[in-house]
């Protein structure tokens, strides 16, 4: 078992989500989506949280962890993983 920080899980989201990013924004943007200016850089933490929220192959209890991050904030929320576990999480992103 490996201990995980939700912040942890959320850097592996970002970095699945990074290379695709720009095509998720140039579609928020030509939608008409009133007041969106899109970010550059890295995925934000609003698109993060996003994603993980449109996810189907996530459990709803693994998405509600990552996207609260509680009164301590995402590096103090912890869980026990498997290695099994964090494979079949990131084929799910």
């Amino acid at each position: 078992m490996k201990k995980v920080t939700a912040a942890y899980l959320r850097d592996i989201v970002a970095d699945a989500i990074s290379p695709s990013i720009e095509t998720y924004r140039s579609s928020r943007l030509s939608s008409g989506e009133e007041h969106y200016t899109p970010p550059t850089g890295l995925p934000t933490d609003e698109e993060i949280d996003d994603f993980l929220f449109h996810n189907g192959l996530l459990d709803e209890e693994t998405v509600e962890q990552l996207i609260d991050p509680g009164l301590l904030g995402f590096y103090h929320k912890t869980a026990n993983a498997t290695e099994e576990w964090l494979e079949e999480f990131q084929n799910h992103l």
